[in-house]
C-alpha cells in the first residue's frame, strides 16, 4: 500500500529521487495515515525537501 502511495505521488508530483528517498525514511505515507489534520504534515515535507525540489530535471539524473 505505501509502495503504491509513493510511486503514484511520486510520479504525479515530479519528486526528485532525494525528496522520495527523505519522504520513505521520515515515513511520511504513515504520518499522513495517523495524522487528523494532514494539511501540516505535508507543509512540513514541502518545506523540508524544497532544496531537493528546486531542479525539476533531477529525477532524471539521479533516478535511484
Amino acid at each position: 500500500m505505501a509502495r503504491n502511495y509513493y510511486i503514484k505521488e511520486a510520479a504525479e508530483n515530479t519528486w526528485a529521487a532525494r525528496t522520495l528517498e527523505r519522504n520513505i525514511n521520515t515515513l511520511y505515507y504513515q504520518r499522513l495515515l495517523s495524522s487528523q489534520v494532514q494539511q501540516p504534515v505535508e507543509d512540513e515535507m514541502k518545506a523540508k525537501s524544497a532544496p531537493f525540489q528546486q531542479d525539476k530535471n533531477e529525477f532524471i539524473r539521479n533516478p535511484a
